[in-house]
């Protein structure tokens, strides 16, 4: 069986990175948006750790993105 669920967080921490990228913000910011660490940030951003759909909705306001725009 192929495990898709580990590319989806894959593509959904790029994107997460490419935002906050483009907003300007360093990982330690966006974690305090967040309310988590950088070291967490970066989780989400590698794929290591999957985001929540609260958490990534959270962050979709912050950024001005819609959640969509994660999946692409």
């Amino acid at each position: 069986m192929i495990n898709y669920s580990k590319e989806v967080d894959q593509l959904v921490g790029k994107n997460i990175k490419a935002a906050r990228l483009a907003a300007s913000l360093s990982q330690q910011d966006l974690g305090c948006e967040l309310n988590v660490t950088y070291k967490q940030i970066s989780r989400y951003e590698n794929g290591t750790n999957r985001i929540s759909a609260g958490a990534l909705y959270v962050l979709a306001q912050k950024l001005k993105k819609s959640v969509n725009f994660f999946f692409k």
